[in-house]
């Protein structure tokens, strides 16, 4: 009886293992600045210059109103009707939940920032959360955000 020579050297299911685990390394080490969420100074919006910056708090009002403060002078500069204005104001209760979600200050600031190109951004100060195109939502959402960086009280 002849016995079935035994291969030489490791089995072809290490090679995949080993493979396996350096496709997942490259993975985590390529998307890590993803998870931590970093975007990174490649961003187009760090290399823009800025128009227009203002920080402004929201308070909500006993009618559901949401009124608009600067956050330097502590002037009124506009009020959010009921109704009007959904997305700022969708926005506005998504921080403030994430913000008691995560045990930030609620009266910390928000920042709207306007770029040479039109940009609007929208960052939570306490929990440095950004939207950095506003715009990205449509024309028409991005139309508060201007009126309020822009002390503008009539609509647009």
């Amino acid at each position: 009886m002849s016995e079935k020579p035994k291969p030489q050297g490791p089995p072809t299911v290490f090679f995949l293992i080993v493979a396996g685990l350096v496709g997942l390394a490259l993975f985590v080490v390529m998307s890590s600045d993803r998870f931590a969420g970093h975007e990174g100074t490649e961003d187009p919006a760090f290399a823009t210059p800025v128009v227009a910056t203002r920080d402004v708090r929201f308070v909500k009002l006993e009618d559901d109103a949401v009124a608009v403060y600067d956050a330097t002078t502590g002037d009124r500069i506009d009020t959010l009707l009921p109704g009007q204005d959904r997305f700022l104001q969708h926005v506005i209760d998504k921080y403030h939940r994430d913000r008691g979600r995560l045990g930030v200050d609620v009266d910390a600031p928000f920042r709207l920032t306007e770029t040479v190109d039109g940009r609007i951004s929208f960052q939570d100060l306490g929990t440095q959360r950004i939207i950095h195109n506003v715009r990205s939502f449509g024309s028409e959402n991005v139309k508060a955000f201007h009126r309020v960086l822009h002390g503008l009280r009539e609509p647009l």
